[in-house]
C-alpha cells in the first residue's frame, strides 16, 4: 500500500489506468471539486481537507487549470469569451487585464489562428476545440494543469500534437502537469508515470 503520493513543482506526469480504475476521481480530488474523507490532500502548498466548497473553488480559480476529454466549451460563447471564462468566473478585473494581455501570443502559441477567436465552439474543428480547452486552462497562468484523458476523443495524430502542446506549455512556464490516460503510447514523454488503481488503494487488489 502506497501511504502517499507527491509531485513536484514543475514535474510532468502520466496517471495511467483502464477506465473507470479512478483517473477521473484522483484528478478531482487534487482540483479540489471533491471532498475527501479521509486523509490529507495538499496542493500548491495549499491543505484542501477540511476546506469548505467556497474556499475550495476560490482555491482552484486561482491554482489549477482543468482539460478535460470533452472540451466542456460553452456552445454560446467565442473561442475568447470560453479561454477567459476563468477569469470572469473569478470576477477579478486585474486578473482579466492580465488574461487579456496574454491572449494572443497564447493562441499563436496553440496553433490558433487570431482570426478564430470571435467564432463559437460549433464553427471549430475537434483538434481547434481541445486547443481552446488548453487554452483555457493556461490563461491564468496556474500552478497545476490537470487534464482528464484530453485526447479520448482525438484521432493518433491530433492526440500527438495535444500531447506536444500540454507538454510544451507546462514546461515553458514550470507548471506541474498531471495527465489522465490509458494510451500508454505517450506516457514515454512524461516525467513519471503513476497508476491510479494503486494511488488510489483500491481494496479489490
Amino acid at each position: 500500500r502506497m501511504d502517499y503520493w507527491s509531485v513536484n513543482q514543475g514535474q510532468c506526469v502520466a496517471l495511467v489506468g483502464a477506465s473507470g480504475s479512478g483517473k477521473t476521481t484522483l484528478l478531482q480530488l487534487a482540483g479540489g471539486v471533491l471532498q475527501a474523507t479521509s486523509g490529507t490532500i495538499e496542493v500548491a502548498e495549499k491543505t484542501l481537507t477540511g476546506l469548505d466548497d467556497g474556499s475550495r473553488r476560490d482555491f482552484r480559480l486561482a491554482n489549477v487549470g482543468f482539460v478535460f476529454q470533452s472540451f466542456e466549451l460553452l456552445p454560446h460563447l467565442t473561442v475568447q469569451e470560453n479561454i477567459l471564462l476563468p477569469c470572469r468566473i473569478a470576477s477579478d478585473q486585474a486578473l482579466v487585464g492580465s488574461a487579456m494581455n496574454r491572449l494572443n501570443p497564447l493562441l499563436e502559441n496553440l496553433g490558433l489562428d487570431v482570426n478564430l477567436r470571435g467564432r463559437k465552439p460549433g464553427c471549430l474543428s475537434q483538434g481547434e476545440r481541445q486547443r481552446v480547452a488548453i487554452g483555457r486552462a493556461l490563461i491564468t497562468q496556474p500552478r497545476v494543469i490537470l487534464a482528464d484523458e484530453p485526447t479520448g476523443n482525438l484521432d493518433h495524430q491530433l492526440k500527438a500534437t495535444v500531447v506536444d502542446l500540454l507538454l510544451k506549455q507546462c514546461r515553458e512556464h514550470q507548471t506541474t502537469l498531471v495527465m489522465a490516460t490509458h494510451d500508454l503510447g505517450c506516457v514515454h514523454q512524461f516525467d513519471l508515470t503513476s497508476d491510479a488503481k494503486k494511488l488510489l488503494r483500491w481494496e479489490d487488489e
